[in-house]
Parts: structure tokens; sequence; C-alpha cells
């Protein structure tokens, strides 16, 4: 799994399969998609928790299946007390001469891609001041008045008090959640978490998140 699905969806469906079937051992890692896919197409793991363009050249190659699961909106972060804090929702444009920071470390990632794609449809090239590759620690930053940054739902709903949270308008693309498993045989066991997944991703988004007023 990644590591925003281990901060959010991923420990309910690891608690709702061990009461179901509390005889079968669990193993988990939480690692880069691409190392974790290629784990599951070498048949060291059952299943894989990632994201629509993780692999965007190989997810019509024979070998895996991907199954979606939901759709993860990507909001702003603020530091408390910021000029545009106080707005329910924010323009895109508006975001033109703010410093930015990314998630991760150069463009070829799905959730950079979607946000720089976003920025330029709204006219400008975002300035961006640091990248990396963990959002808790991005937090730290905005909250340090270093820069705004894209957040996700799965990481905005145990959002830390110095720092907002707003959509944008237009909202940026969210993030696609899928399961990806072996094609063709498929264990018991990663059946009965596909379902477990599906009903705790429906779940997750029955429960709402930030959206414009």
């Amino acid at each position: 799994m990644f590591p925003s699905a281990a901060a959010s969806i991923a420990p309910r469906a690891l608690v709702s399969f061990r009461e179901r079937f509390p005889a079968l051992e669990l193993s988990v890692i939480v690692a880069d998609a691409r190392e974790a896919l290629s784990l599951l197409r070498g048949g060291d793991l059952d299943l894989t928790l990632c994201l629509d363009g993780d692999e965007p050249d190989e997810q019509d190659a024979p070998g895996l299946h991907y199954i979606p699961l939901l759709e993860d909106p990507m909001y702003i972060a603020f530091p408390a007390g910021h000029r545009l804090a106080d707005l329910p929702c924010v323009a895109l444009e508006d975001l033109a001469a703010e410093t930015w920071m990314l998630p991760t470390h150069g463009d070829r990632y799905p959730d950079v891609l979607q946000v720089l794609r976003a920025c330029h449809a709204a006219g400008f090239e975002p300035s961006i001041a640091f990248e990396y590759d963990d959002y808790p620690a991005l937090l730290g930053f905005v909250s340090a008045r270093v820069g705004i940054a894209p957040i996700p739902d799965m990481i905005s709903r145990a959002i830390r008090e110095d720092v907002v949270v707003r959509p944008v308008d237009p909202r940026l693309p969210p993030r696609a959640v899928l399961a990806a498993v072996p094609a063709g045989y498929r264990s018991h066991a990663a059946a009965a978490m596909l379902d477990i997944l599906h009903d705790v991703s429906a779940a997750w988004i029955a429960v709402g998140s930030l959206s414009p007023r």
C-alpha cells in the first residue's frame, strides 16, 4: 500500500479482515507503488493498493488486473492565518503568486502531474520551493509558512491545527485509488480482501469530505 492509504482506509480494511478471518495471517508493507506493483507482478504479493497512473505504460499490459475503489479529492493546504484561509473555496488562479510545495521529487508521479496540469489550465506555472514524498512532512512545512501544498482527502481528514485545508475552483482532479491483483487466479483470501476494501471505500466516501459551499 502507498502511505496515504496506510493512513486512512487500509487500517480499517485490516481490522475488518482480521475480525472475519482470525486464522489467516496478514503481512503488510508500505512501499512506493511502482516497487509494490513489481513485487505483485513477481508473485511476492497477493494485492496492492495503488493510484491510477502509477504505471502509466503498463496498466493495459497482461499480468495484473486493476479494480477501482474510490476517487480521492485533492485540496490545498494553507498555514493558519493565510490571507485566503477564511474563504470556503479558493479560486485556483488566485494561487498563481504563491510558493508551492509538491508531494514528491520530479513530475512523473500522478499526484504531481494532476496538480501541474490544473495550474497550467488556470494560466500559470507554479513556483515550486520544495518537493518531498511525505504528506505529513509537507504539512509541517506548510505550518512553518514555507508555502502551500496540494493535499489528498485521505490526509486532510486528520489535519493538524495549524494548517487549513480548502477546496479550489476549478477543483483539482481527484486521485483514482485502485486495487491491483494478479490476472487470472485469485486466492480466496485476496478475493475476501477485495470485498472488504470495496465496503471500506464506500464507507469512507459516505462520511463525506470538504466541498465548495
